[in-house]
């Protein structure tokens, strides 16, 4: 039941945000863009995160609206457009998983940084340490 509710909202986000920036875009251009993001992604993350329609785990990326969102755009379009349009998006798709692999290693890297570092701090002193022993 999780999974049929979770597939909902994300399809939901995804066709409000969608339609919401097609519309706003074309009448308002960027600055429609800017009002779509706030108003549809913003308005979607409300009720999909801080309300619970959605489940997700202590401590895990909210990643999860962009996949629904992205992937609604992508079928909409397949499904209004053809085959063809799949097919246009492929380069596009390539790229954001570049990009994903590329943030996801650096977001590792960094928190593997920060826990070495909060690791060290948080050490307490030796009472015992000779300053002349540390020394060869």
């Amino acid at each position: 039941m999780n999974f049929l509710r979770n597939a909902l909202f994300f399809g939901l986000a995804g066709f409000i945000v969608i339609s919401l920036w097609d519309y706003l875009t074309l009448h308002l251009g960027i600055f429609g863009g800017v009002l779509a993001a706030g108003l549809g992604v913003g308005t979607m993350w409300f009720f999909n995160h801080h309300l619970g329609l959605i489940g997700n785990q202590p401590y895990a990326a909210f990643v999860d609206m962009g996949l629904g969102i992205s992937m609604t755009a992508l079928f909409r379009d397949t499904f209004i457009f053809g085959w063809n349009a799949l097919g246009e998006a492929v380069p596009t798709i390539l790229l954001v998983i570049v990009g994903a692999v590329i943030g996801g290693s650096l977001a590792y890297k960094i928190e593997i940084h920060y826990e070495k570092k909060l690791s060290i701090t948080q050490r307490e002193p030796d009472i015992n340490f000779n300053e002349s022993e540390g020394q060869k």
